[in-house]
């Protein structure tokens, strides 16, 4: 998730500042001050300070056109100052381009005149996300202006290119809604699914209006499933009366690319470019090629239901279909195999319901083109969000989950030309609860069993042998491939291979000790910290208290001196430990306090008093005797140390023993959450109190003490 985060900001930045490459490899000198200082401008000025540069970055912004150029690089390169700098950067935030093809008109050879006088085109929508900001000064516009007359155009009036963009490269960032065919002279715009169709005329509105463009006039409208805009080129409009008659600039530009769909989770991707159907699996092709007009024929005189269902289950897929006529006379089962790319997390019952319904569709598209015959079919499928995304008629997002079996999909259900009809069917799950069930129903029931059936004769899935394509990192742990939960694998990994050595040389335990503390309730202690507690508790955990001994061994102190008792050296133990009447009083407050809350929380009566007892006994640092009468979790304890317990390193048995004892009882308390609570305790009730009364006494001591010891 974090890794996201940043990814997003970086994108993010990209697009404010409007570069070309990794902001991160540009002079901080230069664009540095476009930005607002935070953490990612602290850490480009480091790396532009000592030229470093970072490798691997793929999100660039490519040239759409030839002679397709950044705005804001053109400006720097031009000369102008870092506060000229700023307000054209303004200026290109709020007009949302980046680079000079987005404010040229179609044919490339000039920049468009809402470009030039600083308003938004609302033929021509950026699909990247923008920072909304204020509109800038008319200062800043006619500065604006003057910059893209001296630095792309061929005089400071014209606003024709001193050298013209060439062929489109890549689909524009912009959704264009107007297209041009040079064949017909007729003018396309697209707008809310539907196509406007306007044709060249020779009539002029109004002769305020008359100029050297070519005019044209509303005439008709089309669906917008029937327009195919890569068979056209763009359009500018100059010029419109606000009726039917509008000017035109028709581009001689080739034919542009699809323009790419808003996606708003990646600023840069784009739309999956082939338009072709998913790739058909052997097993499908085989079952495709055995089927015969005589075969499918009996199809087509009557209605057909055709329902889907799907199985999932251990990174195995498989799905079902059953098309059978009205009158129950003729029928037709097959099944699919489901790929599952795991190191993907693209399993889920979802994909086998969407893979079911993908390959019905190929099974009537090769019906209807064996006997040239159209029919009527009613889709059925248990999963209403799988049945409602394969209706969609607008392009599919990438962000959408199985976007490329959606493509397929709706790329299918446009090449049919039979009728199509949708109806949900209830689950197998909600089918028992009714007595009766109707036919659909009877046979999701069939295509549930069918898909199950297929899916356990699959064979076992060997994620290790699976590659993600263009996967940068594969992570391996004893030969088999993390690629799910990773943060909490790697982190185990991570205290089994890293930590455990460390820790266990640190507070002096060996590996028997290590494995039986209980670490998942010290991790879920820290969870319960306060703000005010939060720094003093990670330093006594890892033991970085400015204590008598840390401040001498630092240079700070001269004498490691307990400042309350004068004991000659201060330590992390001698924190509670220290017999000054103080102290002592904090001690048996925190003893009753601890106490009160064991009993309130329905403790197992025999852990109270040996705890209190041997805390008490500890902190008066004298020798515990080891009594045979004392619980299990308290004997585990001994043996382990009790100075752990009063660092909040408990042993486990004490949560197997308050587990039984809940049950005993009939609590509902969590025995984990008990030790959790617990571990927190003894740090705020004992360590905290004690390190305020201690500070009062370092920070109270006259001039002479300080500087005897300081």
């Amino acid at each position: 998730m974090l890794g996201k985060q940043i990814k997003l900001s970086l994108e993010n930045i990209q697009v404010q500042l409007g570069l070309t490459k990794l902001f991160l490899n540009y002079p901080y000198t230069t664009y540095g001050h476009l930005l607002p200082h935070t953490w990612m401008t602290s850490l480009w000025e480091f790396i532009s300070k000592y030229k470093l540069h970072i490798h691997g970055w793929k999100q660039e912004f490519k040239p759409l056109r030839e002679n397709d150029i950044s705005i804001i690089e053109s400006f720097a390169k031009k000369g102008y100052s870092a506060n000229d700098l700023q307000e054209l950067n303004k200026c290109r935030i709020f007009l949302k381009v980046h680079s000079l093809s987005d404010i040229c008109n179609a044919n490339g050879d000039q920049i468009t005149r809402k470009s030039l006088e600083g308003q938004i085109d609302p033929h021509r929508p950026s699909t990247l996300i923008w920072k909304r900001i204020k509109r800038p000064t008319p200062r800043a516009f006619l500065l604006w202006k003057q910059a893209l007359h001296s630095t792309f155009c061929s005089s400071d009036t014209s606003p024709n290119l001193l050298q013209p963009l060439g062929p489109w490269l890549l689909p524009p960032r912009q959704l264009w809604q107007w297209y041009f065919d040079p064949h017909t002279n007729t003018l396309f715009r697209s707008v809310d699914n539907l196509i406007r169709i306007y044709t060249r005329t020779t009539e002029s509105p109004s002769r305020s209006l008359r100029s050297r463009a070519i005019w044209y006039k509303a005439r008709s409208t089309m669906d917008a499933d029937d327009f195919t805009p890569e068979q056209y080129s763009l359009a500018t409009i100059t010029s419109t009366d606000r009726g039917q008659y509008l000017a035109a600039m028709e581009s001689q530009a080739p034919h542009a690319p699809t323009h790419p769909t808003r996606v708003p989770h990646n600023l840069y991707d784009q739309m999956i470019k082939d338009q072709v159907p998913y790739q058909l699996l052997t097993h499908q092709k085989q079952y495709l090629q055995s089927l015969t007009p005589a075969k499918l024929e009996p199809f087509f005189s009557q209605p057909v239901r055709v329902v889907s269902d799907g199985s999932f289950k251990s990174n195995k897929g498989a799905a079902a279909t059953i098309m059978e006529t009205i009158d129950q006379t003729k029928s037709l089962v097959f099944t699919t195999r489901v790929p599952i790319n795991a190191n993907k997390d693209d399993g889920d019952p979802y994909r086998t319901e969407l893979f079911g319904l993908l390959f019905s569709l190929h099974v009537l598209q090769s019906s209807e083109h064996l006997t040239k015959m159209k029919g009527r079919y009613i889709i059925s499928c248990d999963n209403d969000e799988a049945l409602h995304k394969s209706q969609y008629t607008h392009p599919i997002h990438t962000s959408f989950k199985h976007h490329d079996v959606l493509r397929s999909i709706q790329h299918l259900t446009k090449t049919i030309k039979s009728d199509l009809a949708y109806e949900e069917v209830l689950g197998h799950a909600k089918d028992k609860v009714r007595r009766t069930l109707t036919r659909t129903e009877i046979l999701n029931d069939h295509c549930d069993e069918l898909a199950n059936l297929a899916r356990i004769s699959l064979p076992d899935l060997d994620i290790r042998k699976i590659q993600m394509v263009g996967e940068g990192l594969s992570i391996f742990h004893q030969q088999s491939k993390i690629y799910k939960n990773m943060p909490t694998q790697i982190s185990d990994i991570y205290y089994e291979i890293k930590a455990k050595p460390t820790i266990c040389e640190k507070f002096h335990i060996n590996h028997h000790q290590f494995i039986h503390i209980n670490w998942k309730a010290l991790h879920h202690a820290t969870t319960l910290i306060s703000p005010m507690h939060i720094i003093y508790i990670s330093k006594h955990v890892t033991g970085f208290l400015p204590i008598g001994k840390n401040m001498t061994r630092r240079g700070a102190w001269k004498a490691p001196y307990c400042p309350r008792c004068n004991h000659p050296i201060e330590t992390t133990s001698h924190l509670i430990q220290c017999p000054s009447p103080a102290a002592r009083k904090i001690t048996r407050t925190s003893s009753t306090k601890l106490q009160s809350w064991l009993e309130s929380t329905d403790t197992e009566p025999s852990l109270i008093l040996p705890i209190i007892e041997i805390t008490s006994i500890y902190i008066h640092n004298l020798s515990i005797p080891q009594q045979l009468s004392y619980p299990t979790p308290i004997k585990s304890q001994l043996q382990l140390g009790w100075h752990h317990f009063m660092q909040g390193r408990i042993h486990s048995s004490f949560e197997t023993h308050m587990t039984n004892h809940y049950s005993s009882i009939q609590s509902r308390r969590s025995a984990s959450t008990w030790v959790a609570i617990l571990i927190h305790k003894i740090w705020t009730i004992y360590h905290f109190p004690q390190w305020i009364n201690r500070n009062k006494y370092v920070h109270n001591l006259d001039r002479v003490t300080v500087s005897s010891r300081e």
